[in-house]
């Protein structure tokens, strides 16, 4: 859910065989901070902004976490955790740990 705006956002992100998070698509609904508009390839799809091959590599996700707006991690679809759990206005980090 994006913080300003009010509305779903999501992304799909894509590990790398060196570990590294690899934003390759998002969607949203209305543009607003922080939403990215110089890369990948746009186009409206069923009243959404979908941004496709990205390719913004990551080595972590970094956020600020708030209870205020809805959160979810998928992992292959199913979810990760439960968003709730996370503690209110704290640093956090995801990040692939290599094995």
């Amino acid at each position: 859910m994006h913080s300003v705006e009010k509305s779903p956002w999501s992304e799909l992100y894509k590990v790398t065989e060196e570990g590294s998070l690899l934003l390759d698509e998002t969607v949203f609904q209305s543009f607003g901070a922080g939403v990215p508009h110089q890369k990948g390839d746009m186009s409206v799809e069923n009243g959404e902004v979908v941004i496709r091959n990205i390719n913004e590599e990551h080595e972590a996700l970094r956020w600020i976490h708030s209870q205020n707006v809805e959160f979810t991690l998928y992992l292959n679809g199913k979810e990760v955790f439960d968003a709730e759990e996370l503690p209110h206005h704290e640093k956090m980090e995801m990040k692939i740990e290599k094995r």
